[in-house]
């Protein structure tokens, strides 16, 4: 038996709303605030609030601790580093430690092939820096980006961010020159085809209408995407999008800038080189006369060949990835990693003062060993298969789960008024949310009616299930109440 959750007093317990209103007095009323969990501490995959509740996380802090919270090697580094120095410029000097980190982006990203990093400070500094990477490389002024898609709020993300009026609402004009297309959003086609009938006509679109239409494709610098949306719904592509996408960008030479910002650093799990595979039919034709399979991994297993990032399970090499939130455990770091032959710009056409400070680089380089050492991408899919599993049995019995999709310990559960109708249901999702937290489990939704489940990458079956139980009983509460 476990211990967790724990729920003391009914949140908001009194000391979280007093809390809360010294917030509204005096923090920005821009933050977008689920429920009012005020944080007291956090330890591996439970969270406490100021009134000593103990929630299970499956948050992450908002997909940031995929080593859980204060894993003891990153806490070990960061205080190691805090003993030597905090801070000395890596735009104007140098230090080991950005290098070191640099050297294991550069071998977990996809690709054969020589590399180059950028450090900022967040997500959205990773996405400015690949556009404007892709404008100095190949001089061209106009991007694709998607419909549904959110790549940050400072202008030059928010050009690209398209997935609530909210975000751009008073803020135009935004940079000039991106073309946004709809998303292959099989869920809720944009052009009401079914796949696989639709043979793609999502990818043809691009070329056929907005390439051969009114954004001439030599003038088109980069391919701007998620390989996984997160804020638009947790929404996967079919299993040959990105292989199409790809090969008409090669084939007009436009760049693929992959925004890995929330999917990567193991967020989608895999282990074994064999993951890669669908081994399926090879599997019932042994089964059918009693042959052993026998995997050799000896030297593409213990995560040699493992998912660190999305785009990998569509088998596509990215000119240009943006990293950041799991990268150092929650401390302020973004890293845009690109093709040597792309990150051609010379001193001063891009840098910043705290890009690559030492103590994030020192936490990130001590979660990207723990997530080795520790096997976390297998758990990853393992757990992440598991709580699948689950999701869809319940789905085969709830009329109001409409569709469950994910890879690893990204999953989206989109919820909606009948199955029949597939209207979205916000109000349902968000009651689904908040009852979850107020029992226990801390979790929250992202598109229109989606409830978004990112736990730590190395939480235990105890917890996933003590969790589970808790949204199950949750959402057949607030069905039998429609």
């Amino acid at each position: 038996m476990i211990d967790y959750p724990k729920i003391v007093v009914t949140p908001p317990g009194p000391k979280a709303r007093e809390l809360v209103k010294k917030d509204e007095r005096f923090i920005s009323p821009s933050y977008v605030r689920f429920y009012p969990l005020v944080v007291e501490s956090g330890k591996g995959c439970i969270v406490r609030d100021v009134d000593g509740n103990e929630y299970i996380d499956f948050n992450s802090g908002l997909a940031c601790l995929n080593v859980g919270h204060n894993h003891p090697k990153v806490i070990d580094a960061i205080k190691k580093q805090c003993d030597r120095f905090l801070h000395y410029s890596n735009t104007d000097f140098y230090y080991n430690e950005v290098i070191m980190l640099a050297e294991k982006l550069v071998e977990i990203t996809p690709g054969n092939f020589e590399k180059k990093v950028y450090f900022g400070n967040s997500g959205t500094e990773a996405v400015e820096a690949a556009i404007k990477l892709a404008r100095w490389h190949t001089r061209k002024q106009l991007f694709i980006g998607f419909i549904n898609a959110f790549h940050g709020r400072t202008i030059g993300s928010l050009s690209f961010t398209a997935s609530k009026p909210t975000q751009r609402r008073y803020f135009f004009p935004l940079m000039p020159g991106v073309n946004h297309v709809p998303y292959p959003y099989c869920y809720r086609c944009p052009f009401k085809q079914t796949y696989p009938d639709c043979h793609y006509w999502c990818v043809d679109f691009i070329d056929e209408f907005v390439l051969q239409k009114y954004a001439p494709p030599e003038d088109v610098a980069a391919i701007v995407f998620e390989p996984i949306q997160g804020e638009g719904g947790y929404v996967v592509p079919p299993p040959e999008y990105f292989q199409r996408l790809k090969k008409f960008a090669d084939k007009y030479g436009i760049l693929l800038i992959d925004d890995e910002v929330q999917s990567g650093i193991g967020r989608t799990g895999k282990w074994f080189a064999i993951e890669h595979w669908n081994v399926e039919p090879l599997k019932k034709l042994a089964d059918k006369y009693g042959i052993l399979l026998i995997d050799d991994e000896v030297q593409s297993g213990i995560g040699r060949t493992g998912k660190w990032f999305a785009i990998e399970h569509w088998n596509v090499e990215p000119d240009i990835i943006c990293s950041a939130k799991a990268l150092a455990s929650g401390l302020p770091l973004g890293a845009t990693i690109a093709k040597a032959k792309v990150m051609d710009w010379v001193g001063g056409s891009h840098a910043s003062t705290f890009g690559g400070n030492p103590l994030s680089c020192a936490a990130a380089i001590a979660v990207i060993d723990a997530i080795k050492e520790e096997r976390l991408l297998e758990n990853a899919t393992k757990q992440g298969a598991y709580i699948m599993k689950r999701f869809e049995e319940l789905k085969e019995k709830s009329e109001i789960v409409g569709d469950v999709r994910g890879k690893g310990l990204m999953i989206g559960v989109e919820f909606v008024e009948d199955k029949d109708s597939k209207k979205p249901a916000p109000q349902k999702a968000n009651e689904i949310m908040i009852r979850s937290w107020k029992r226990g489990v801390a979790v929250i939704t992202c598109g229109i009616s989606t409830l978004r489940i990112v736990p730590p990458l190395n939480i235990t079956r105890e917890l996933v299930d003590a969790g589970m139980e808790i949204v199950e009983d949750v959402v057949k509460e607030v069905e039998k109440e429609k």
